[in-house]
């Protein structure tokens, strides 16, 4: 376990990611202070590992999402889905992300 406190700019550097994903990370209440000095706030890197791995799941249900609706419209019969060779028009992403 790692006792280091971080602030938000030190962890965007040592893990290369952008601040703005932090901070809405802890806005969600995916990544909480462990120590407020003044006003500075100080994250653990296990709180900022658990906080990244909330955020893929996220991720990857809202795609997870997108698809299920996508192949439901599509095995309606009255979408196809694009071929390799098929320009994708702005009606097939229109019902992608109704």
């Amino acid at each position: 376990m790692d006792y280091q406190r971080l602030n938000i700019t030190q962890l965007a550097k040592k893990f290369k990611t952008d601040k703005s994903a932090i901070r809405e990370w802890i806005r969600k209440g995916y990544l909480k202070p462990v120590q407020i000095l003044g006003n500075q706030k100080k994250f653990t890197v296990d709180g900022f590992l658990s906080a990244e791995l909330l955020a893929l799941e996220e991720k990857q249900a809202m795609v997870e999402n997108q698809l299920r609706k996508y192949r439901k419209a599509s095995s309606k019969g009255t979408k196809k889905e694009p071929g390799a060779y098929d320009k994708i028009t702005a009606e097939h992403w229109a019902n992608v992300f109704a």
